[in-house]
């Protein structure tokens, strides 16, 4: 698994939901699922608190994008953008013919064509 992504949450934030729901979309849409982990953890749950201490997690939505435990990039109490994170999809990617923020184009390796 190249891209690990962790979402502490709670069930019930809108927020929440929006952030889990936009990922779950765009790793699905750019076929990225046996390379990208994504991981919600509930602050409702003790081990959802747990895992939100170890990274100093203050506010929800917090997201954090890592790869061989090393953080790339973080956003706290707000939700991503997909300008903001789609870099950290390409680089566990095949190159691409696309236009990542809006999901037109095509993987040049075959794998995926949409136009």
């Amino acid at each position: 698994m190249g891209l690990k992504i962790k979402i502490f949450g709670k069930e019930n934030c809108g927020k929440c939901r929006s952030t889990k729901n936009k990922l779950e979309f765009f790793i699905s849409k750019w076929n990225y699922a046996d390379r990208v982990e994504l991981l919600f953890y509930d602050m409702d749950t003790v081990d959802g608190m747990a895992e939100a201490a170890y990274h100093d997690v203050l506010d929800i939505p917090t997201t954090i994008f890592e790869r061989g435990g090393i953080h790339l990039a973080r956003w706290d109490g707000e939700v991503p953008r997909s300008e903001e994170f789609m870099q950290h999809f390409e680089m566990v990617s095949p190159v691409r013919d696309t236009n990542l923020s809006t999901g037109e184009g095509k993987i040049s390796n075959g794998v995926k064509s949409e136009t």
